[in-house]
């Protein structure tokens, strides 16, 4: 039973996912579906998809939503061009796109345990949790999943590239490929380089207790490298200039609000229910309020808890998981956004 976990348990984790979630195939189109997808007229015609690496505004027909989210949008536009205007092939897509985000998992959880049961329990898991359902019934989070997807493979190559030596090429190369197109996809990739820094420096340094090397540094040139040309790339397109010359709140609220949102999200993924698309949740303008200093202290506990762990050589693998759950949390955390927070942001994190 073990050898076939080894070998095929990502088939299980697939055919789970596949079963909870083939009712969501029914479903109409929802919410923000109506002004990037159903009324979006650039995604009609798969001539325009070059002049989506370049127009941020071709994301909606409203220019005040225009996002930079090229890969995104060719997905959308294959869908018309495969099934037309019904709702069924791009919710097809979305359950597809977690699918093999729930096998990846299996992938990354089996390369950091090695134990073929602890790999299928992780990928289930991953599979059912209700935090999922969002990115796999609303359309419009195909933008999350699909770059989850993308940010989970990236770690599972360079996990691959760490620990054989064989495959070290090749692996690097997916990882950067992954980083590619998932900072195409959304720009929460951005972090992805920072949680392979955290894992070279706990799993590796802390881990195997040896000193940090040049080579450790330059192992990590190529990702930072692809994030600053993205950066310059949605800075020179007007995409990044927009969101920072007119943000939705000043930085002290932002920044009051979520370290309420940190213990929010904590409490969501222990414990899944009342979900909603939009939350009710509300900004923290000054530092009065116990919810706040309730979860500020949680934060900081939790952050010393893991410090501590930090030391053992057997615990760097699962602080280094937790860390990279917060790490890719950064950029909604820093960059004031319309909802102060939302269910499938915690898709990668998971």
């Amino acid at each position: 039973m073990s050898r076939w976990l080894l070998r095929h348990g990502y088939l299980a984790t697939m055919a789970v996912a596949v079963l909870v979630y083939a009712n969501s195939l029914s479903n109409p189109f929802h919410y923000d579906d109506e002004h990037s997808i159903v009324l979006n007229p650039s995604l009609r015609d798969l001539g325009r998809v070059p002049a989506y690496f370049v127009d941020p505004t071709l994301f909606s027909v409203d220019p005040a939503k225009a996002m930079y989210r090229p890969l995104l949008l060719v997905t959308y536009a294959l869908n018309f061009a495969l099934g037309g205007p019904e709702a069924f092939g791009f919710h097809l897509t979305n359950l597809l796109i977690h699918v093999l985000a729930a096998a990846v998992v299996w992938w990354l959880a089996l390369q950091l345990t090695g134990r073929p049961g602890t790999a299928l329990l992780a990928g289930m898991l991953f599979a059912i949790h209700p935090l999922t359902t969002e990115p796999v019934n609303y359309i419009s989070s195909r933008s999350e999943s699909l770059a989850g997807l993308f940010y989970l493979a990236g770690v599972g190559c360079y996990v691959k590239a760490q620990s054989d030596p064989r495959a070290r090429s090749r692996a690097r190369l997916g990882v950067w490929t992954c980083l590619v197109l998932g900072l195409l996809t959304k720009s929460i990739l951005v972090t992805l380089p920072l949680a392979l820094l955290a894992y070279d420096y706990l799993v590796g340094h802390r881990a195997g207790q040896r000193p940090w090397t040049r080579s450790d540094w330059r192992r990590q040139l190529v990702p930072w490298a692809i994030v600053a040309s993205y950066v310059g790339l949605i800075w020179t397109n007007g995409f990044l200039r927009s969101a920072v010359r007119a943000p939705v709140r000043d930085e002290t609220t932002q920044l009051l609000t979520q370290i309420k949102a940190g213990a929010y999200y904590l409490a969501l993924v222990v414990m899944p229910v009342h979900l909603n698309v939009e939350h009710q949740f509300w900004a923290q303008a000054g530092l009065r309020g116990a919810a706040l200093w309730a979860a500020a202290l949680l934060l900081v506990s939790l952050a010393a808890v893991l410090a501590r762990l930090a030391r053992w050589p057997l615990a760097v693998r699962p602080v280094w998981l937790c860390v990279s759950a917060a790490i890719v949390l950064l950029p909604t955390t820093i960059m004031p956004l319309n909802v102060l927070v939302n269910e499938h942001r915690l898709y990668v994190s998971l």
